[in-house]
């Protein structure tokens, strides 16, 4: 089996994969945050990007039927393993997040993993999941069929979709431990035999039904979660200001040069708005630091967080907007007064849910609050938390990215 699974390593490598930022996006107010994680159909084989493959999918057709936005954050890989998700959950909080996809099993099937290890590395990744979380809602999704992808459709696949079949059935059991978790399966959609692999039609197929799943199992697990309000409290800002410091300072770090995305961005949101200037700030756990500006250059840096307005924003799920700071009690005796008249802002926040700072437009004058439109704003916020995720993830690739252990030894990255 081992020798078989080799044999076809060549053709798998060769596949095309989505090599952008590993999230899907649409858009919305006060965005649900799902966290995306496992091999199999999360890894996106056929397609260059996410947003076309399963997390992308899944983000649109789950934000069809709701009253928010929704972020799909992806943490997948071929070989990558139960044991591989609980070591990074170690340094990824959950607490921000409203719900998990998980979708191990492929891999699993493949290496034929036993049945009382694959049992018990579910038990212990939901208690990892659950660990900060205890009511974190959990959609499993069962392999898909292992032949249906033609360099496995053989005698020794055949061996490999029986020993899925197994694991299936251990996993829908294993689910009726822990509430509000589910285990559930995706179509047998036949992949292409040549480079194409998959289409964008067949992820859109699997997102349609994961989010079906899904919306069942928020209905049934967490009232209310469809629509917009009331807001969300977020502990990882009060509870863990000092980790999400050290988050802020890294970004501070890899900002400490001119970023063109970020310029460009804050001369975008400038121009769009028409507001005397734009900017990306960066709270830290005592100051506020200006990491783009356009419009003006008397703008005052590292000013004490309690004094700014951004510091008001990031405590925010969505666009605030201040017509008149020198009406507001919050900000009526500060010095931003003197700049900010009217202030609108988008919460930004790091890849593992540490709120970082804010995309702002701001006036010397003040402004009524319907000369901003919310969902533009946030659309440009969510350009600006990009251009900072992509700019880790190049740090993260040049230092080498993350390390991970492998079952077998061997990498295999198979979907």
């Amino acid at each position: 089996m081992r020798t078989w699974v080799r044999s076809v390593w060549g053709r798998v490598e060769n596949l095309p994969r989505p090599l952008d930022d590993p999230r899907g996006h649409a858009p919305g107010r006060n965005p649900l945050r799902i966290l995306l994680i496992g091999n199999g159909a999360a890894v996106g084989y056929g397609l260059r990007s996410h947003e076309l493959a399963l997390p992308g999918q899944l983000a649109r057709h789950l934000a069809e039927h709701i009253e928010r936005g929704v972020e799909v954050r992806s943490i997948a890989g071929g070989d990558f393993t139960v044991v591989d998700a609980a070591a990074m959950l170690d340094s990824r909080p959950v607490e921000s997040l409203d719900a998990v996809v998980v979708t191990f099993g492929f891999y699993e099937a493949l290496t034929l993993v036993p049945p009382k290890i694959w049992t018990l590395r579910l038990h212990a990744l939901v208690a990892r999941l659950r660990r900060d979380h205890p009511e974190l809602p959990i959609l499993f999704v069962g392999p898909h069929d292992i032949r249906s992808v033609p360099m496995f459709d053989s005698g020794f696949g055949a061996i490999a979709h029986r020993h899925a079949v197994h694991l299936d059935l251990l996993g829908r059991e294993m689910t009726e431990f822990h509430p509000a978790t589910t285990w559930e399966s995706i179509s047998p959609l036949r992949a292409e035999a040549g480079d194409r692999h998959r289409s964008p039609s067949d992820y859109a197929q699997w997102g349609r039904e994961v989010a079906a799943h899904l919306r069942a199992l928020l209905d049934r697990s967490a009232p209310g979660w469809r629509s917009t309000s009331p807001a969300r409290e977020h502990p990882l800002l009060i509870a863990d200001d000092d980790a999400r410091a050290v988050a802020v300072a890294k970004f501070r770090r890899l900002t400490s040069s001119p970023s063109a995305d970020l310029e460009r961005i804050v001369g975008l949101a400038q121009k769009v708005f028409g507001t005397t200037g734009a900017a990306i700030t960066l709270i830290d756990d005592e100051k506020q630091w200006m990491q783009a500006v356009s419009g003006v250059t008397d703008t005052p840096d590292g000013v004490p967080r309690e004094a700014s307005i951004c510091f008001r924003t990031i405590d925010q799920d969505d666009v605030m907007v201040v017509p008149d700071s020198a009406l507001d009690p919050r900000f009526a005796t500060g010095r931003v007064t003197e700049l900010m008249r009217f202030y609108a802002g988008f919460p930004l926040v790091s890849p593992d849910g540490h709120r970082l700072g804010a995309l702002c437009v701001f006036d010397s004058e003040p402004r009524p609050d319907q000369s901003i439109e919310p969902s533009l704003l946030r659309e440009v916020g969510m350009l600006a938390q990009r251009a900072l995720w992509d700019l880790a993830a190049d740090d993260e690739r040049g230092r080498g990215g993350v390390q991970r252990s492998d079952v077998d030894g061997d990498p295999l990255p198979l979907s």
